[in-house]
């Protein structure tokens, strides 16, 4: 009974909420760019670090991939414990870990096993925030403005990266990476502060989950159809961590462009991508299909990856990864908007979104690896981009699948 009365209580606060919280949508934000601020701290750090301590270039790859290993072997149970737990205790665990793990690289970062170890547990902290941040978010806005919410936080990594390259600059160019660290656990106090506080006598604090609402109106076609959408991420994820690991590599080798030259290159998509996740918020609320929409901006990419390596000039090159960028910016915004999609007022729990997550961090960790593969194998990098262009135009397809699902079981629930 006490349950039923949490759940009529829950619900009948989601009907009621006339305003959004703007505050608490940018708080979901927060939550997801902090999470990505550490994933990302690495990256412009590792020359310094390789010079200064000559970590084996194997292991100190893990340093990226352990925080999708974790993702993988974590969301789905991260989600589902979010009810019993709450987003204030989330909050609070993820910010215990991002801060000892980041305390244990100051400490010990001649040590690469110790850093590998200090990088898993600042990946269980990711994890976490990775699920409650849109969720946040979400939770925070009116139907109207829903899209709107998705869309501000499905910039989550742009702004994250952005953030970590902008602190890293000064940091290295005066040998200091320890000042990005201690920058990264300044920003963990303050945001899980302000979640803290927020949440403290909140009680959207327990999101309602489906294992107690969803389960009574949810048909086999729901569960695979969410499937279906975290295999979509998987694949698209795959391609564009391929795509941003690789990008600046591509650039010096086959371009001639000098390291530094190659980051202007390497960051237009990236900011892109963060204006055009709210072109895609935009274009949903409009009330545009989602499915013909992902499928097309997934097509789009598709087609760039199989061209961009016969492109002759630099004016071409440029545009290609503008256009990238923009379709790679909607993507995020119709992925993460998948599950309100499928499943309604149920959508916005931690269930629905650890299944999304864990297609993501799959694909966050195939991306990177399956590239430098390739090229081994094939000896150039147009049967790289050969291969992403296929998996993409097969997100596409398998798109058009779940919208056919997706539509014959909304037609089944009317009847």
């Amino acid at each position: 009974m006490k349950d039923n009365s949490k759940i009529s209580s829950k619900i009948l606060s989601d009907n009621l909420k006339t305003r959004t919280a703007w505050f608490g949508v940018f708080l979901g934000l927060s939550a997801g760019a902090l999470a990505a601020f550490h994933q990302f701290k690495i990256p412009p750090a590792m020359p310094l670090l390789l010079e200064t301590y000559n970590y084996d270039l194997t292991l100190a790859g893990g340093f990226m991939s352990v925080y999708a290993v974790l993702g993988i072997a974590t969301s789905a149970f991260l989600g589902i414990w979010l009810e019993k737990f709450g987003i204030k205790i989330y909050a609070l665990g993820a910010g215990i870990l991002l801060i000892v793990g980041s305390l244990v690289t100051i400490s010990w970062p001649n040590n690469p096993e110790i850093v590998l170890l200090s990088r898993g547990i600042e990946g269980l902290g990711f994890a976490i925030l990775a699920i409650i941040g849109p969720i946040i978010a979400i939770q925070n806005a009116t139907e109207k403005h829903r899209p709107l919410a998705i869309a501000i936080f499905a910039s989550w990594i742009p702004v994250g990266q952005l953030s970590a390259l902008g602190v890293a600059q000064p940091a290295i160019a005066s040998g200091q990476w320890r000042f990005i660290w201690w920058i990264g656990i300044i920003l963990t106090i303050l945001v899980v502060l302000g979640l803290w506080l927020k949440y403290k006598n909140n009680q959207e604090n327990n999101p309602v989950s489906s294992s107690k609402i969803d389960n009574q109106v949810l048909l086999k076609s729901h569960r695979i159809s969410l499937l279906l959408a975290a295999g979509i991420f998987t694949l698209w994820a795959a391609q564009y961590l391929a795509m941003s690991t690789w990008l600046p590599q591509y650039l010096v080798t086959e371009r001639g462009f000098s390291p530094t030259n190659a980051l202007v290159p390497y960051a237009i998509p990236t900011v892109i991508i963060i204006f055009f996740n709210l072109v895609g918020g935009f274009i949903i609320r409009w009330g545009i299909p989602i499915f013909p929409i992902l499928a097309f901006v997934l097509s789009v990419q598709a087609s760039l990856w199989i061209i961009f390596d016969s492109l002759s000039s630099t004016f071409s090159g440029i545009l290609a990864l503008v256009i990238y960028g923009a379709a790679a910016g909607i993507t995020p915004t119709c992925l993460f908007s998948m599950p309100n999609t499928i499943l309604g007022k149920h959508g916005n729990n931690g269930p629905a979104f650890g299944i999304i997550m864990t297609g993501r961090h799959l694909g966050v960790l195939a991306g990177p690896i399956l590239l430098p593969q390739l090229i081994l194998i094939n000896g150039d990098w147009g049967s790289a981009g050969l291969f992403f262009g296929l998996i993409t135009f097969f997100a596409s397809t398998i798109t058009l699948g779940l919208a056919i699902i997706f539509f014959r079981t909304k037609n089944k629930l009317q009847d």
